[in-house]
Parts: structure tokens; C-alpha cells; sequence
């Protein structure tokens, strides 16, 4: 992909995650760069709110699993949360909400996080669903953590992730299917050396940089061929939230954001050595006995169609601007 890539064409190599997700996968997304490299437009359309593949994501899930036969008792669940200086916090809470500690549980494969608030529109099939959740999403995405620094306007100082998990039945079994997609939008990778520091600025810069560290850790692990279950991935709250999405037979997907200025050259090479490493991660294979009929029982080239449809209809329907004119079609 170069500079003139448009976000529908980024969300391409997504659709197949979607569909891993909703045959009962954990699956992961990351976006990995230097500060100002277009992360967060990436992954949630930045400040301007154009779609990103998370956005992309959820209208996309609802034109899935409407497919037919439709998915049989199909829930949605989402969470979102911030990791600033190695605190969590929930971006789905109103002031109006108590705050309360956010724990980390890990059980049957899965990490839950205790007292967030989880959004489970019961509407999500009904025709606007996805809409009315993009909206609770957005308004999340307001709550996160943004600083202004010399070398980006808005920039994230915080990891945000954005966990959707699946959950219909098999009508052949009657089992519970349960697929989890992970969303990470990281906060941009950078040398101290580059920013005019201020007191702020540095004590962010070091928690983002030792959080990549763990990270970098993690995935030097797998690469090894470590087993999941022997990987601590208890080092930190960041690989702590991803553990049940990034390894084992869980699909992971990096894209890197990587700025054309000279000037970044440097943090280029260091993006550049990142993704090289994680390009050598290797999961395991599992086998998933589900009903897979039910996800290609319909006409992909309708269901396309009809995705890029519903996405320009919402994208119209926020800002009703020349800016949307060019970024669907």
C-alpha cells in the first residue's frame, strides 16, 4: 500500500479476519509506527472521523452474519480501552458511571476485563444496527488521550484497543461459537532524542517506549517458537490484554505506518525492523469444527457490494461534506 491508499482499500486484508472471528477465531489487528505516521486514521479514521477499519469492521460483521442462512442467536459485545502510562482505563464510561478498578481475568482462552462496561447493542441485525454502534464507538474514541507535540498536532499518547467479540450457535451441534477480534491502535514509537521534550512529553515517552519493549518481547518469543502458555506475557497490562489474540492459533495481522519525510528516515528503518521481526511469528494450527456453510452460503460479490453500499450511506450520514466524495468510492 503507498500514500494514496484509501481506507476501503486498507480494510481489504480485514474481511478475512472477520470471517476467521465469526467461525470462532481470535484474531488481532495491530497498527505499528513512528508518531505521525497516520496510525489512528488508520485504525479509527483519526479526529475527522473518516471510517477506519474498525469502523469498517463493524458494518461489515452485521452484513455477515445477516447472511444466508443468518447466523442463529448472534450477540455482539465490544470494550475499549485506553493504556496510558500503563493505566487502563475504560473510554466506554460516562461521568455518570462509578469507577471502578479494571482487573484482568484469563480463562478458557479468553481475557475478560472485569468492571468494563461492555456494549451489547440487541439490535445490531436490525437495519441501521451498525450505524448506532459506530456512533457508541465514536464517542468513545473522543475520550482518549491526545497531545500536541513538534512533530504531530494530534498525537495518541496512549494504546488503545478495541475488543469485538462474536457469539452465535451452530445450529448442526447446538454449540456456542465464541470469536474475538482485538483492535490495537499503538501509540507512536519514537527516540526520546526527537521531541522537544517537556516534563510530560518524556515521562509519556518512556512508558510508551517500555511498553513496546514487552511487546517487541513477546514477539521475539514466538518467533523463537515458544509455546504461548510458556511466554509471560504477565510483564505488562499491554501483551497482558492482547494474550488471548496474539499467538497460539490465533490470526494477527501488523500494518505498519511508515512516514515518506527524510526527516523521519531514522524511525523509518526502526518501523521497518519491527515488522520484519513480526512478519516471522508463526501460529500454530488449529482445527475449527464449526458449520462454515453458514459464512459461504451467499454471493460475495453482492455482499461486497452491498458493504460498500452501507458504508457510504453512514459515512454521508455524519458529515454531510465533499471530504466523504472521494474516500468510499
Amino acid at each position: 500500500m503507498g500514500e494514496d491508499t484509501k481506507q476501503d482499500e486498507a480494510f481489504e486484508p480485514i474481511r478475512l479476519l472477520v470471517d476467521y472471528a465469526l467461525i470462532g477465531k481470535n484474531c488481532s489487528i495491530f497498527v505499528y509506527g513512528a508518531t505521525g505516521s497516520g496510525k489512528s486514521y488508520t485504525m479509527t479514521g483519526g479526529e475527522w472521523k473518516h471510517f477506519g477499519i474498525v469502523q469498517q469492521t463493524i458494518i461489515y460483521a452485521r452484513i455477515r452474519a445477516n447472511a444466508i442462512p443468518p447466523l442463529k442467536n448472534f450477540k455482539v459485545s465490544c470494550t475499549m480501552i485506553q493504556l496510558y502510562k500503563s493505566q487502563m482505563t475504560d473510554l466506554f464510561r460516562s461521568e455518570e458511571d462509578p469507577i471502578l478498578a479494571l482487573n484482568l481475568v484469563y480463562y478458557n482462552n479468553m481475557i475478560t476485563i472485569q468492571n468494563a462496561i461492555q456494549v451489547q447493542p440487541e439490535d445490531f441485525l436490525e437495519p441501521g444496527g451498525d450505524e448506532r454502534l459506530i456512533k457508541v464507538v465514536n464517542r468513545g474514541l473522543d475520550n482518549r488521550m491526545m497531545r500536541s507535540t513538534d512533530i504531530n498536532e494530534a498525537s495518541s499518547r496512549s494504546h488503545l484497543l478495541f475488543s469485538i467479540v462474536f457469539e452465535h450457535t451452530d445450529p448442526k451441534s447446538g454449540r456456542k461459537i465464541v470469536g474475538k477480534m482485538t483492535f490495537v491502535d499503538l501509540a507512536g514509537s519514537e527516540r526520546v532524542a526527537r521531541i522537544v521534550l517537556t516534563e510530560f512529553l518524556y515521562e509519556e515517552a518512556i512508558f510508551i517506549n517500555e511498553s513496546l519493549k514487552y511487546l517487541a518481547y513477546v514477539i521475539r518469543r514466538l518467533v523463537d517458537g515458544r509455546a504461548p502458555e510458556l511466554i509471560n506475557y504477565e510483564y505488562h497490562p499491554l501483551t497482558c490484554l492482547v494474550r488471548d489474540t496474539l499467538g497460539g492459533t490465533s490470526k494477527t495481522l501488523v500494518l505498519v505506518n511508515i512516514s515518506p519525510s527524510i526527516y523521519d528516515m531514522e524511525a523509518t528503518m526502526d518501523t521497518l525492523r519491527f515488522a520484519e521481526k513480526t512478519g516471522r511469528v508463526k501460529t500454530q494450527s488449529g482445527l475449527i469444527t464449526v458449520n462454515e456453510e453458514q459464512l459461504n452460503a451467499w454471493d460475495t460479490f453482492k455482499a461486497n457490494e452491498e458493504f460498500r453500499a452501507r458504508q457510504f450511506a453512514i459515512s454521508v450520514d455524519y458529515q454531510n461534506t465533499a471530504a466523504f466524495e472521494s474516500l468510499i468510492l
